[in-house]
């Protein structure tokens, strides 16, 4: 995958970023929900954030998809993106 220069950091280091901003933002019971993140550009300059997690949905807590995004817009800002959840079957 090439790296893309947004800004002074890259797409791949977004990835890094994002997902030590959830490790460190996310409450206690939380953090270790995500186990992959990957940030990649997208058609439109839209960033795609795809976070993998390694429990179902219905086992998350309350607000965790929210928390989610608000941290992801603090990393990527200005830039638009589109967050997907792949939740355990």
């Amino acid at each position: 995958m090439k790296s893309v220069s947004v800004g002074d950091v890259t797409v791949h280091d977004s990835s890094a970023r994002v997902h030590e901003a959830l490790e460190t933002h996310l409450s206690d019971e939380d953090h270790h929900l995500i186990q992959h993140v990957h940030v990649f550009e997208g058609w439109g300059e839209i960033y795609f954030v795809d976070l993998v997690s390694g429990i179902r949905r219905s086992k998350a807590s309350l607000g965790l998809e929210e928390a989610i995004e608000t941290i992801v817009r603090e990393i990527l800002h200005p830039r638009r993106f589109s967050i997907r959840i792949i939740w355990c079957p």
